[in-house]
């Protein structure tokens, strides 16, 4: 029996992600390079400074625990630090995958549920744009599944060495959304979640103070490596705010679509039943307006409050019948997957850039990272 368990969660497994990249593709960031240098000069701080004189470009520097982990490998080809990325999305699918399976007892009749689970628009994410996402919602991942253990300190705290403007805002987004819950739930009594405890409020406090304290030692360890940075990640915001509000108003409403994509259809179908996904979804909406890769904040800090508020949730998955199920899955499969950036919608799969990425390495016998494509998504 534990064999046939085990064998059924690979094969869900490996459905699940052939599912997700003939869906979307996989692209890689543009600022892959920037985090390869990172790892390759990690212990140089003089030279890996001299790569990032541009105080515009030195907000990667904040992205630190990924090219750390790399470096331990002692690996110096940039394809090695790629296959590195592409197996932290992989582990991500595969702890996921495992939680969800065990936690809603799916079975072959009600595989389903996990098809319509990874219909939203987060799980398109990590491969759609590998980079530094990969890491990032892995720790989001591991928080929320350790959120009644110390464990989750630690892995908040390490989100302070990979995004804590993510975790921060992440786990805030949950905490408010808890408080909005407890306050709306004691006066009408309407749409219960049945785990709900009054001690996860503190705790998603206690994971917005987590990545804070990791940030610090972050900084602490800058310090000491005399690497001093003139620039961040508000630097884009200070420089570039009157163009990402500008970006915002003309594309409100494809960004607010892209958070759920099909299945907004879905959630507004029950939404007496989930109301309380509203608020964190709002206030994640409008974190968008100060972000120029909205589609991908949106998604991330909103992660936690989807983890616990809907994925976790038996009632939602259960209120599907399995022919509703599949047409959300079919659809969303059929239909492009909505990703705004600067202000730009893309609608497109990457499959065609995929094959011709293997042209290239097939008839060069080797890969050009400058290639155009590599640009944007198209």
């Amino acid at each position: 029996m534990y064999r046939k368990n085990i064998l059924f969660v690979v094969k869900v497994y490996i459905f699940g992600l052939i599912f997700i990249i003939l869906h979307t593709g996989i692209w890689i960031m543009p600022n892959i390079g920037a985090e390869y240098t990172i790892s390759q000069y990690i212990y140089n701080p003089t030279v890996l400074m001299n790569n990032f004189k541009d105080p515009m470009s030195q907000y990667v520097l904040a992205q630190f625990l990924e090219p750390l982990l790399f470096s331990i490998f002692h690996l110096h080809k940039q394809v090695y630090f790629i296959l590195f990325l592409f197996f932290e999305n992989l582990l991500f699918y595969l702890l996921f995958s495992i939680w969800f399976l065990k936690n809603h007892a799916i079975r072959e009749n009600d595989i389903y549920k996990y098809f319509l689970a990874i219909c939203f628009p987060v799980f398109s994410l990590p491969f759609y744009w590998m980079g530094m996402n990969g890491m990032v919602l892995l720790l989001l991942l591991l928080s929320m599944l350790y959120y009644n253990s110390l464990l989750f300190c630690l892995f908040s705290f390490l989100l302070g060495f990979q995004s804590s403007s993510i975790g921060i805002n992440a786990f805030l987004i949950l905490g408010i959304s808890l408080v909005i819950y407890k306050i709306f739930n004691n006066r009408f009594n309407y749409g219960n979640i049945s785990y709900f405890k009054d001690l996860d409020i503190l705790k998603s406090f206690i994971g917005v103070f987590s990545v804070f304290v990791g940030k610090i030692v972050l900084l602490f360890i800058f310090h000491k490596l005399d690497i001093h940075r003139t620039g961040t990640a508000f630097t884009w915001i200070e420089v570039y705010w009157k163009a990402f509000i500008k970006q915002w108003l003309l594309n409100w409403n494809t960004i607010l679509y892209s958070i759920y994509g099909i299945v907004w259809i879905a959630i507004l179908n029950r939404i007496k039943m989930i109301w309380y996904i509203l608020p964190p979804t709002f206030m994640a909406f409008l974190l968008t307006i100060i972000a120029n890769d909205e589609t991908r904040i949106a998604l991330l800090v909103l992660f936690p409050s989807l983890f616990y508020f809907i994925l976790k949730n038996k009632d939602f998955f259960n209120s599907f019948s399995s022919n509703e199920a599949l047409i959300y899955v079919f659809v969303f499969f059929i239909s492009p997957f909505l990703y705004i950036w600067g202000g730009i919608p893309y609608a497109i799969s990457l499959l065609s850039s995929d094959i011709n990425i293997i042209h290239i390495i097939h008839h060069t016998k080797g890969y050009n990272w400058n290639y155009p494509w590599i640009l944007t998504p198209h």
